[in-house]
């Protein structure tokens, strides 16, 4: 299993409509995934550079475990429900 945790500093970029992740692969680097929104209350999952820039639209084969957003804005709720939906 996959576990992504919130990146220190995801309130930062909230108000640019991602919440940032990150988790360390095999060989204990640092991996950056954001939750973006996409349309009104539509999430997708994408990989992002070093410096947390969203580049490209991913999924996974294994179960992945997300740290839900403890904040009440309307991304975090998309977001929040986005982990609920994708979780298995």
């Amino acid at each position: 299993m996959i576990k992504m945790k919130l990146h220190p500093s995801w309130r930062d970029h909230v108000s640019h409509c991602q919440v940032t992740y990150y988790t360390k692969n095999e060989k204990n680097q640092h991996l950056i995934y954001c939750l973006q929104e996409h349309w009104p209350n539509q999430v997708r999952l994408l990989r992002c550079s070093q410096d947390g820039e969203p580049s490209h639209e991913v999924s996974f084969k294994t179960k992945v475990e997300f740290e839900k957003v403890p904040d009440d804005s309307r991304l975090a709720l998309a977001v929040n429900k986005w982990i609920e939906e994708n979780s298995h």
